[in-house]
């Protein structure tokens, strides 16, 4: 595998265990027959998986599920 893939991926989803978990979820519908949206050079489906992240062939509203959520905005003591 190339390593720049994952160090790609990491740009489109920077926390690392949102990225693991996207990725494994697109392995497992490539698995189950999903169509790949990158060209498949006769790759693992996890490889495909981080590659189609890291080429911005998933979108970002499909990864959103996997982002953490924003943290809640905190209002300031009154002085």
């Amino acid at each position: 595998m190339n390593p720049f893939v994952a160090i790609d991926a990491q740009q489109a989803v920077p926390d690392r265990f949102a990225l693991v978990l996207a990725a494994s979820a697109r392995s497992r519908a490539l698995k189950a027959g999903a169509e790949p949206r990158v060209e498949p050079k006769r790759r693992a489906t996890e490889e495909l998986a981080l590659e189609e992240i890291a080429t911005g062939a998933i979108s970002q509203k499909e990864l959103l599920p996997f982002l953490p959520a924003p943290a809640p905005k905190r209002l300031a003591r009154p002085q």
